[in-house]
C-alpha cells in the first residue's frame, strides 16, 4: 500500500507523527485516494466518481471543515464544521469527531494526527474501520496539505 502511488517510495503513514503549530496547520488539505491492485480502491469503497474532490480546511478562526467526513464503515456526513483544539504552546491538540452530533455519539475514530514529509509536505490522517470489512480496524484516510 502506498499513499502517493505505486511509483513513489515514501509511504506517508510510516513517517513519524508530527505536531504542527496552529499557523503551520492552517490551509486546505485534499484527500489522497489509494488505489492498489488486489488490495484496496478508495474510489470504490467511498463510492467516489472521477472528479469528486474531498477536502479538509483548517481556518484561521480555529475551525475545521470537511466537505465530506467518513467514519465507521464508510458512513458519511456532508459539510462538517467544528472548532479544533489548540494547545497553550500553539500546537494542534486534536481534530476529531464533532461535538454534540450524531457523529460524535456514533463514530469510532482510531489513530489520527499529522505526518510531515520533507519531500512532499504536511498530511493529516485518521483511521476508521474498513468500509468493506468491519473487522479491518486500521483503515486510514489521508489528506495532503496544498500550499
Amino acid at each position: 500500500m502506498n499513499c502517493l502511488g505505486k511509483n513513489d517510495e515514501e509511504y506517508i503513514l510510516d513517517l513519524p507523527n508530527y505536531t504542527p503549530t496552529f499557523d503551520e496547520a492552517i490551509g486546505k488539505y485534499y484527500f489522497v485516494p489509494i488505489q492498489e491492485d488486489n488490495y484496496r480502491d478508495d474510489y470504490k469503497y467511498f463510492k467516489l466518481k472521477k472528479g469528486d474532490t474531498l477536502f479538509l480546511e483548517i481556518k484561521k478562526d480555529s475551525t475545521f471543515f470537511f466537505n465530506i467526513f467518513y467514519f465507521n464503515q464508510g458512513e458519511r456526513v456532508d459539510s462538517l464544521t467544528r472548532k479544533l483544539k489548540v494547545g497553550e504552546d500553539n500546537t494542534i491538540v486534536s481534530i476529531g469527531p464533532p461535538s454534540s452530533s450524531y457523529v460524535e455519539k456514533n463514530a469510532t475514530i482510531y489513530l489520527s494526527g499529522f505526518k510531515k514529509s520533507h519531500k512532499t509536505g504536511l498530511y493529516y490522517y485518521y483511521g476508521i474501520n474498513s468500509p468493506t470489512d468491519a473487522t479491518e480496524f486500521e483503515y486510514y484516510i489521508v489528506y495532503k496539505k496544498i500550499k
